[in-house]
């Protein structure tokens, strides 16, 4: 054996929660309750930030900076803004 786990265990987990040759329940599961939680009232998404971003040093800045252009429109007091 190689790896942390027998094969059929693998392919045993694989299919329960990505699905295999049948459809998975968990997969709709967990779609539905990104579907919910986007139509959530009365919230609104305005922004997604990865948490690989906030990390990076290029793209890390950029993300701090559209969080508080989010934060400006939603009213909150933003210290530098320019």
């Amino acid at each position: 054996q190689q790896g942390q786990v027998e094969k059929e265990k693998w392919i045993e987990f694989r299919d329960e929660f990505v699905g295999g040759t049948n459809d998975s329940h968990m997969m709709k599961e967990w779609k539905n309750f990104i579907i919910e939680w986007r139509d959530m009232k009365p919230y609104t998404v305005d922004a997604y930030m990865p948490w690989e971003y906030w990390i990076d040093e290029t793209q890390g800045p950029a993300l701090v900076e559209k969080l508080s252009l989010v934060l400006k429109k939603q009213g909150f007091p933003v210290l530098y803004d320019d």
